[in-house]
């Protein structure tokens, strides 16, 4: 079940930074992964293998479209 938060707790819970984010504050730490750390290019890669990946695939499908239609 779900617990009761007091009026405090959830303003907490929902407080924003003021600060704006700026690009030089992003992190360079890099990721932590299920089979270790990666360094900043190497965590820019792995996360955006994926999307890459959708963004040829439904290329081909347009092409192969294409082609059929």
């Amino acid at each position: 079940m779900s617990e009761r938060l007091t009026p405090e707790q959830l303003h907490q819970r929902a407080t924003i930074s003021a600060a704006p984010f700026r690009a030089s504050h992003r992190p360079t730490g890099g990721l932590d992964t299920a089979t270790g750390h990666l360094g900043g290019r190497e965590a820019a890669i792995q996360v955006l293998t994926l999307p890459i990946l959708i963004a040829f695939w439904a290329l081909a499908i347009a092409i192969i479209a294409g082609f059929i239609l």
